[in-house]
């Protein structure tokens, strides 16, 4: 669902740009994987993380465009710069954060021109090596590879530096997930200054929080649901609020109209308007 939602966010906001989703059964369409690199992910010796490294370089390499991984969520347009760099991805203020990029790439959101000098050394880059290693040297292999580009390559440095900082608040949004916001304040979250929020499925969402509030991830679930609010007039309730009068129990009710839920709330409304017959309109 997550992966579902971010995608059908994609396609909303790329405006004229068409959105190709590349996966294990699409890629070959695009582009040739050496027979040598597909020999070791099938062996266990080269990662399916390390093989999307080189399917994202290499389209990029060979078609130019932008790549977004499919754990990002767009929340608004995507501006047209993003596309007239021949370089392009999230960046910030050099940090301290423990990855060797220190925040001043990331390999989740790429773009470029085509046949571009970073794009076409990363792919040479990853043949080599896997033309001759049997593993990775690192989880986070390719953000090595971009630091020898960096420092080896002028062309390259300037494109990273060319690249002005956006995105920056890229992962408030998987930080307030689980978070007691509802829907009426999911706007809180995203920032004015931020396109792009990278989420990750690895991560565990919940629908509700402890205390039963509704989460961010319940609005980004399904932020478009459609609900049906009603009530019901018992007057001879199992339970009667304190707020009632003359032994009359108001029964309120709010669930999404295409769920099970409602299905099984409305088959309950139906029985009630029966027995009780009062009741507000049932829906078409």
């Amino acid at each position: 669902d997550l992966v579902k939602q971010c995608i059908k966010s994609i396609r909303k906001q790329t405006g004229s740009h068409p959105v190709h989703v590349i996966d294990q059964n699409s890629y070959s369409v695009y582009i040739d994987i050496p027979h040598y690199m597909m020999h070791k992910v099938k062996n266990g010796q080269m990662g399916i993380a390390h093989l999307s490294d080189y399917i994202r370089v290499s389209l990029l390499e060979k078609y130019g465009g932008l790549w977004l991984d499919s754990t990002i969520f767009c929340a608004s347009s995507l501006p047209e710069s993003y596309f007239e760099l021949p370089f392009f991805t999230c960046k910030s203020n050099p940090t301290s954060c423990g990855y060797l990029s220190q925040m001043r790439w990331t390999t989740f959101v790429l773009g470029g021109w085509r046949g571009n000098v970073f794009y076409r050394f990363i792919k040479e880059a990853f043949e080599e090596y896997w033309s001759q290693e049997q593993a990775a040297v690192d989880y986070l292999f390719f953000d090595y590879l971009i630091e020898v580009a960096r420092c080896e390559i002028p062309a390259i440095s300037m494109f990273l530096k060319k690249v002005p900082n956006n995105n920056l608040h890229r992962d408030d949004l998987q930080a307030a997930m689980n978070q007691a916001i509802g829907s009426e304040n999911f706007e809180q979250v995203i920032k004015s200054d931020t396109v792009l929020y990278k989420l990750s499925w690895r991560e565990t969402y919940r629908l509700r929080t402890i205390d039963g509030s509704e989460s961010i991830y319940q609005y980004f679930h399904n932020p478009n649901e459609a609900f049906l609010e009603g009530f019901i007039v018992d007057e001879n309730p199992l339970f009667c609020h304190r707020n009632c009068e003359s032994g009359v129990y108001i029964k309120i009710f709010k669930v999404p109209v295409n769920s099970r839920v409602n299905e099984i709330y409305m088959q309950e409304f139906r029985w009630e308007a029966w027995k009780n017959s009062y009741n507000t309109p049932l829906p078409s």
